[in-house]
């Protein structure tokens, strides 16, 4: 499953929408910012995630698993999963942009983005129900500006 899944997470960080701004210097430190567009997959998904799940927990109650190992019924229902979450990133939806502040460190040999901006960057490339991102791309970005410490999950896209 976890190879599934992985695959999954691949294609759907490929469509990652991100800009990052020139550095510059705000007091005696060093910033980029970096406007990511969250991607809104998980709502996209979610109703036909739920039919899935649905649907599978009539063929469970049908019998149609009886027979059927416990790993080959995990790989199944995963990969159904994720097929849904792949054909959906296809035509990713995006919410609002947020800009978050990143400081740039000088560790004396590199420079380097800052760990607690990587992770805000990360945080906020996935929407999250519930979070602060306002969905729909009619929103104005400005009142987004400020998001920077939105703590939903997600990987960083390389």
């Amino acid at each position: 499953m976890d190879a599934i899944f992985d695959e999954t997470a691949k294609v759907i960080y490929s469509k990652a929408k991100y800009e990052v701004s020139r550095a510059y210097k705000s007091g005696s430190d060093y910033y980029v910012d970096v406007t990511v567009y969250p991607m809104d997959i998980l709502n996209q998904a979610f109703d036909d995630v739920f039919a899935y799940i649905d649907d599978y927990n009539k063929k469970i109650s049908a019998g149609d698993f009886n027979n059927t190992t416990k790993e080959d019924y995990e790989k199944e229902f995963a990969q159904g999963v994720s097929d849904i979450l792949q054909n959906k990133a296809a035509d990713m939806d995006y919410r609002s942009p947020v800009v978050v502040s990143v400081k740039i460190t000088d560790d004396g040999e590199y420079y380097c983005a800052d760990p607690v901006g990587l992770s805000q960057v990360d945080a906020s490339m996935l929407a999250i129900e519930g979070s602060q991102q306002s969905s729909g791309s009619d929103s104005s970005s400005e009142d987004s500006s400020d998001e920077g410490d939105i703590s939903s999950g997600g990987e960083t896209a390389e």
